[in-house]
């Protein structure tokens, strides 16, 4: 049985695999999840690190994936709509932001 889908913001697994093969230069890896953003759509999200061993390597790629999606997640619409919530109930959140953006001849 497959993975339950991820909900809006959320993010799956991280993984990390590595760039180089082994050389004397510094390690080079990659941290990757998938990610549903406010639009709907699950994308994978990608970062890179670098550093002189794989622990540091692994941690600058980790460290800079967290920290792209939390940037993710700041812009995120309706911090209140989740999977859960009823139509109406997100109608009215809608509605309420059209209020406060509209013109007096809307």
């Amino acid at each position: 049985m497959g993975a339950p889908p991820l909900d809006i913001g959320q993010h799956g697994n991280v993984n990390v695999s590595r760039l180089n093969r082994e050389c004397l230069t510094s390690e080079k890896w990659r941290a990757y999840c998938y990610y549903r953003g406010k639009d709907g759509y699950t994308r994978k999200v990608e970062r890179r690190g670098e550093g002189k061993d794989v622990k540091a390597a692994i941690a600058a790629a980790e460290a800079n994936l967290d920290k792209h999606l939390r940037e993710l997640n700041k812009d995120n619409v309706a911090p209140g709509v989740t999977r859960q919530t009823r139509l109406e109930e997100a109608l009215r959140i809608y509605l309420a932001d059209v209020k406060l953006r509209r013109r007096a001849t809307t």
